[in-house]
């Protein structure tokens, strides 16, 4: 039999009585560790006819966002930021603190989890774009 994950279960219960709230706003503080920029880009060496043949994209983005990517010009990439977040808890792929949860994978949430629960006293978490 697995562990009750009760971090889990407290999340949801006052995610449900007080709302969902996010890293940034758990975050005891916040540095910028690169600001942001512009870059310019050159445009893809293409033939416009063979746009057309093009019938889908990855479900993450859109066919906008690619012809965007393809057609050069500026581009604005955000800053990359650190934020420390304390006393949280990491289970089963998830950091938990009060109401806000940050997953780490992709797949549903488990209140049975067979995972060691680990507590940390301060993390952190990075939200950056790398322009590739």
């Amino acid at each position: 039999m697995g562990n009750f994950n009760s971090r889990a279960f407290n999340y949801y219960f006052k995610r449900l009585l007080f709302g969902r709230t996010n890293y940034k706003l758990e975050a005891a503080s916040s540095t910028i560790i690169a600001p942001k920029s512009i870059a310019t880009t050159k445009q893809a060496i293409f033939k416009s006819s063979d746009l057309s043949k093009v019938s889908q994209v990855q479900k993450e983005t859109s066919f906008d966002h690619e012809y965007s990517r393809i057609s050069g010009g500026e581009k604005e990439h955000a800053a990359t930021i650190a934020y420390v977040l304390e006393n949280v808890l990491a289970a089963d792929g998830n950091i938990y603190k009060s109401n806000m949860k940050y997953g780490l994978r992709t797949y549903h949430d488990k209140i049975i989890i067979d995972d060691e629960f680990k507590d940390y006293s301060s993390a952190c978490l990075m939200s950056s774009y790398m322009g590739n």
